[in-house]
């Protein structure tokens, strides 16, 4: 017996995948209906993760493809921009359509749904149609299926690119699911009023009456789906795909996380004070990214008053934060008299007593430019004593002055940047970096009058390097060297502030850029 245990463990040693993935599925099976998720993806050239219904027909005791039904949400870690919808009828007949997106599905949260009916299917993206189908083979889509979730790592280089398992882990994170039923002429929601919500399951905790974790794989596949890889932790479902040695889920860092900072979940997670001041919405133009932006406007009062829109954070002594956005200012409503916009971060003790100075950014005003996106930032350095901290968009009201200013894609940033922002140099190499910011190629150019010049590094607000573009002496005269954005490894880096370092022994300087996806 001991030898027949010890084959058993060896054979699954030889059969077992390179890599784990997970997956929560339901345990009950469900057909017509309309079925929706908020998530974010994960990214990375070979992964994918999923919102689907599936027709579990093996566990039917069926084996052949002419029992299969499937409706997919699959989002492709090698498209930053795309997001691919599949229905799967009989025979493994797949209909694949990839669905634009105007964001990075891998860095934002968004509402995805489908709604499946006997005589159509159709996909959503925050409620805006952007697939329907209503062909002769939605017909064959009428057997009951579970709803599922997984994150895995497919073979198939051609559909999903070249896999670098120095990404992992990876994670797609998930914030809620709901489920409507099916109710022709008698619902609430949906197209048509058709369906009507049955549940909604906020992932608080494992509803284990609702959910189950799978443990198996299937050809094609390089990843084992294990228990360990589906992790319920402050309020999300968060899918893992790791390595066989560093299974779970491992929030990265200290969690300093802007929410909604695209107010693309309009005011969630943003507050504002005074709380009975109503000059702020979120509104569909002007926007950077995504569809929506946040509108502050002149109050015309009277009075000089300041709004804040705000979120909290709790830091440590001596952390130090980079708040920055971009304000727009149109030409036909500029801000007028003494009115003004900025970024302001704040720190308090445990009583909400001000600590220290309040950061703030360059102020927009009557006097900047219009009809263009401005990137503005404060930096803050937490104090001794520090409990609290804000960051807040304001906008100072000066007696009746009006206009209005607009902001997107906002960020909060933690590192230790002080050595970056002031290099030291006795050289100037009329060191420069065009366009900036840029969002495919920008290029860094530099004179060099002699022999020093020996690295150009690109670090990121960590201060960590993630791109070393040359490493030798530069030619002298004019050099002009592409960056496209991308780490040591090939991969794409997010949208953020950068730093271009270029330096030798003796001397450092440093170029600010700005990347924007």
């Amino acid at each position: 017996m001991k030898s027949f245990t010890k084959l058993v463990f060896l054979i699954s040693l030889i059969m077992a995948k390179p890599y784990r993935g997970g997956e929560l599925r339901t345990i009950d099976t469900y057909r017509y209906g309309r079925y929706e998720v908020r998530m974010k993806s994960a990214a990375g050239d070979g992964v994918v993760s999923s919102f689907f219904t599936y027709r579990d027909y093996w566990a039917d005791g069926y084996t052949g493809s002419q029992h299969w039904n499937e409706i997919d949400w699959e989002w492709l870690g090698n498209y930053d921009d795309k997001a691919q919808t599949n229905l799967i009828t009989q025979y493994e007949w797949s209909h694949v359509e990839l669905i634009d997106l105007e964001y990075n599905p891998h860095e934002e949260y968004h509402n995805y749904a489908f709604e499946w009916t006997p005589d159509y299917v159709a996909f959503f993206v925050d409620d805006e149609l952007v697939r329907y189908d209503d062909n002769f083979y939605v017909d064959s889509l009428y057997h009951y299926q579970k709803l599922m979730m997984n994150i895995w790592q497919p073979t198939y280089v051609d559909w999903v690119g070249e896999f670098n398992p120095d990404i992992l882990p990876v994670y797609a994170f998930y914030d809620w699911v709901k489920y409507y039923a099916f109710v022709p002429g008698s619902g609430n929601t949906g197209t048509d009023n058709n369906f009507i919500m049955l549940w909604e399951d906020d992932f608080n905790n494992w509803n284990t009456d609702r959910w189950e974790k799978a443990t198996h794989t299937w050809d094609g596949n390089n990843v084992d789906f294990i228990e360990e890889n589906v992790v319920f932790h402050e309020g999300e479902m968060i899918l893992c795909m790791t390595t066989p040695n560093n299974t779970g889920y491992e929030p990265e860092g200290p969690e300093h996380i802007l929410n909604n900072a695209g107010f693309e979940s309009n005011f969630d997670h943003w507050s504002v004070w005074p709380e009975n001041l109503t000059n702020y919405s979120i509104v569909n133009d002007p926007i950077l990214h995504g569809y929506k932006s946040l509108k502050l406007n002149g109050q015309n009062s009277g009075i000089t008053n300041s709004t804040a829109i705000y979120q909290t954070f709790n830091p440590a002594t001596g952390e130090e934060f980079v708040f920055s956005g971009f304000c727009y200012v149109s030409s036909d409503d500029p801000l007028l008299g003494e009115n003004s916009t900025f970024l302001e971060i704040t720190f308090f003790d445990e009583n909400w007593n001000l600590l220290g100075e309040q950061y703030v950014s360059s102020p927009i005003n009557s006097s900047s430019p219009t009809d263009q996106w401005i990137q503005i930032s404060a930096v803050g350095n937490a104090p001794t004593g520090v409990v609290n901290m804000n960051v807040a968009i304001i906008f100072e009201q000066e007696n009746d002055a009006g206009g209005s200013a607009y902001f997107d894609d906002m960020s909060l940033f933690l590192g230790n940047l002080s050595s970056m922002l002031e290099p030291v140099s006795s050289y100037e190499f009329n060191f420069r970096v065009f366009p900036n910011p840029f969002n495919n190629i920008t290029t860094i150019s530099f004179d060099v009058l002699d022999n020093l010049p020996t690295l150009l590094t690109i670090y990121n607000l960590m201060g960590q390097p993630v791109r070393t573009i040359k490493k030798d002496q530069f030619s002298l005269g004019t050099n002009q060297i592409k960056w496209n954005g991308k780490n040591d490894a090939g991969f794409e880096l997010p949208t953020g502030i950068y730093f271009a370092e270029l330096a030798s022994k003796n001397f450092s300087q440093v170029q600010k850029i700005m990347l924007l996806k």
